[in-house]
């Protein structure tokens, strides 16, 4: 498993001259069709999770789905976890 973090990922696309797709997961299939396209493709990828998704699921048990989809399919690529529009700051931490 490779998170990394925002920062890093864009530095290192900007350094090496390539785009960094940005893709928002709403629910399991979507995160794991992001995932294994990012795996094929050998492509660092961001995963933008919205707050309706993170309202819906919670943010503990979202970020156990996409731990296990990792793990699951054996996704080693860079991945960084966009918190789209999260509102909370505590919230933004159960992530880490």
């Amino acid at each position: 498993m490779s998170y990394v973090s925002g920062k890093k990922m864009i530095n290192e696309a900007w350094e090496n001259g390539y785009a960094i797709g940005a893709f928002t997961g709403h629910n399991a299939e979507t995160i794991k069709a992001i995932l294994l396209v990012a795996q094929e493709e050998q492509a660092p990828i961001m995963i933008q999770i919205g707050q309706k998704a993170i309202n819906e699921m919670g943010m503990k048990p979202l970020k156990n789905v996409l731990n296990s989809l990792v793990e699951h399919h054996n996704i080693t690529v860079p991945i960084c976890v966009h918190l789209d529009h999260s509102r909370q700051f505590e919230q933004t931490m159960q992530v880490c």
